[in-house]
């Protein structure tokens, strides 16, 4: 199915008192709706209502993401590990870049959570590094 069939169907829909299209052809299928968003899709079946009944919900702690802020190499600060306690503004690891070596500090203070990335690890800008448990 040609994109150009594709957009026509899109304004016939739009002209249209139809809410909802869907045309076949060639083995390729397209379902239009209008006025509707679709649902994200989930890796996780949705837990059902009644196993949420009567559960607590637990009070865990907030994560914070520390991502990649350029293209480089990674390396890790020394002793950094799971489970080590790190400070606001405390260096947790280094992206060399174009032969000069970039700090990357954690925002915020926690214990680190886990290691993403590996030491000596090629990585890309915004590419999640690391997770904080961060203090309360």
């Amino acid at each position: 199915m040609d994109i150009d069939v594709v957009e026509d169907l899109i304004r016939l829909l739009q002209r249209s008192a139809v809410s909802e299209l869907e045309v076949s052809a060639n083995g390729l299928s397209v379902k239009l709706r209008r006025g509707q968003e679709l649902p994200p899709e989930e890796d996780e079946p949705e837990a059902q209502a009644s196993d949420l009944e009567g559960a607590p919900e637990p009070a865990a702690a907030p994560l914070h993401r520390i991502c990649a802020a350029m293209v480089g190499i990674y390396r890790h600060a020394d002793g950094l590990a799971p489970g080590m306690t790190v400070q606001p503004g405390q260096v947790v690891g280094l992206i060399e870049s174009m032969k000069l070596m970039n700090e990357l500090t954690a925002s915020v203070g926690g214990t680190v959570e886990e290691l993403l990335v590996e030491d000596g690890s090629p990585v890309e800008y915004g590419q999640l590094l690391m997770t904080l448990k961060e203090e309360g």
